[in-house]
């Protein structure tokens, strides 16, 4: 049986999972304090997590990372990482692999979402589906022909910048009205706090009770709009790629059933028969990116067919 550790890189944390044949057998996270905030100070806690992982675990076969951030097409180096600026630049499946001597591969934190649902979750044995990654932000793979599609200079597949409002709130990317600014939880607690809604402690909590108690007026005109956005994102995807299907993962998924309604129509209304496509909701939750991480060592490199 083959085992590996798969790590979420993050701006505040490391999340890592000792994975056996896609299974999470050991699990272990690590704040990332102001040791860590450089490129040297991180290969070094990760170097010892991995090795306190293998001494709790068992020894493993390679080492996979997830990066919150734009990577090279080979995935080696870190190009921009807003959250760890730090790694701007590096190399760091290279530097990483120095130090453990076992084999590293890294990606960008979704595609490691979508390459695990891909693998082992709800989108196991479809050789075409894409994958959105709704959180915090929203995030997007895609996997054509049993590959994940990175683009030429790695900056592919950035899903959640897709346009679906033109003259939309300005996003982070630079870009206005992007799938993000709607269907995420940063983007519907934008919405409801538009609409008055300003109460609890944070966003987190008011996207929460916004699910809970959905008939609210002003809680289903967020879920709703939020809806509105994947349907008409799911049926640009399905016009250029005709891909078969969808999997939704990440904290909002849990909600799938109260978007649907909405998501639904705007496909009609896109042209989009949406019995034509198939959604389903992520399987592996909060493991989705370690496991995929951990995969990455089976992930072929070479470019995907777009037909």
């Amino acid at each position: 049986m083959t085992a590996r550790i798969g790590v979420d890189v993050g701006g505040t944390r490391l999340k890592l999972g000792w994975i056996r044949d896609g299974d999470v057998c050991g699990r272990s996270v690590v704040g990332v304090g102001p040791d860590a905030r450089s490129a040297a100070g991180l290969v070094s806690v990760l170097a010892a997590e991995v090795d306190a992982m293998q001494h709790r675990f068992g020894a493993v076969q390679s080492v996979g990372l997830g990066v919150a951030g734009v990577l090279s097409s080979d995935g080696r180096r870190v190009l921009q990482s807003p959250n760890l600026p730090w790694l701007d630049g590096v190399a760091l499946v290279d530097t990483l692999q120095s130090a453990i001597a076992l084999p590293v591969a890294a990606d960008n934190d979704a595609n490691c979402v979508g390459w695990g649902e891909a693998m082992v979750g709800a989108g196991a044995g479809a050789p075409r589906q894409v994958c959105l990654a709704l959180g915090t932000g929203t995030g997007g793979s895609l996997v054509l022909d049993g590959r994940l599609l990175r683009g030429e200079r790695g900056r592919g597949v950035e899903l959640g910048h897709l346009c679906v409002h033109p003259g939309g709130p300005a996003c982070g990317c630079g870009g206005r009205g992007c799938l993000e600014q709607y269907a995420s939880q940063t983007g519907i607690d934008r919405m409801l706090r538009g609409l008055g809604v300003s109460d609890g402690e944070n966003a987190a909590f008011r996207v929460r009770r916004a699910f809970d108690q959905p008939e609210h007026p002003a809680h289903a005109a967020a879920i709703n709009a939020a809806g509105r956005a994947l349907g008409v994102a799911m049926a640009v995807f399905s016009r250029w790629l005709d891909v078969p299907l969808y999997v939704l993962a990440g904290g909002l998924a849990a909600g799938a059933d109260q978007l649907r309604p909405a998501l639904d129509a705007a496909l009609w209304r896109e042209g989009v028969d949406p019995d034509a496509i198939e959604i389903r909701v992520g399987t592996l939750g909060v493991d989705a990116g370690t496991i995929g991480a951990a995969l990455l060592a089976d992930a072929p490199r070479g470019a995907a067919r777009l037909s």
